[in-house]
């Protein structure tokens, strides 16, 4: 391992202790409990590199942790929202997903809307224009999405191969 590789994981170690605090000073300014499952939901789900909907969240979990039901990791993923360590990320496909804030550089997407192809978008340009229009209009960004809704121009695209057949 070289210097930058163990740079990175110290990088990531130190942001993932610094979003088990923010999420445990959510949970206690609620007045709700720490709880074993959820420590188990935050290891599994900063520990992910994609987008997960409640359901992959929940079928990674129960590979090890059996006792954990999907209702469990479903009202915990919406508490990583309300703590401010996720957003939620929606593919206008009816399934809600989440990404983290860990180890997550600032990305917007293009999703296809015939196949759902998602596409991470990082761009400085799109990051710096969207800093200017905030700040002209008299805000400070925080943080922002950008989904970009569009067809993919991929001959292999699954959902238009089936439009053609139904045509």
């Amino acid at each position: 391992m070289d210097t930058t590789d163990k740079h990175f994981e110290e990088f990531q170690e130190n942001e993932y202790e610094e979003l088990e605090r923010k999420f445990n000073a959510y949970v206690a300014s609620q007045g709700l409990r720490w709880t074993k499952q959820r420590e188990v939901i935050l290891k599994y789900f900063l520990k992910t590199d994609r987008h997960v909907s409640a359901q992959d969240l929940y079928d990674m979990v129960r590979e090890t942790n059996p006792e954990i039901g999907y209702a469990t990791v479903s009202r915990t993923m919406k508490l990583f929202v309300d703590a401010g360590i996720s957003w939620v990320v929606d593919f206008n496909d009816g399934v809600k997903r989440y990404d983290h804030l860990y180890g997550c550089m600032r990305h917007d997407h293009i999703i296809c809307i015939d196949c759902n192809t998602c596409v991470e978008v990082v761009n400085k340009d799109i990051e710096a224009q969207k800093k200017l229009l905030a700040r002209n209009n008299g805000f400070e960004l925080k943080h922002s999405k950008l989904d970009i809704f569009a067809s993919c121009t991929q001959k292999d695209c699954p959902r238009k191969k089936e439009k053609k057949v139904e045509a």
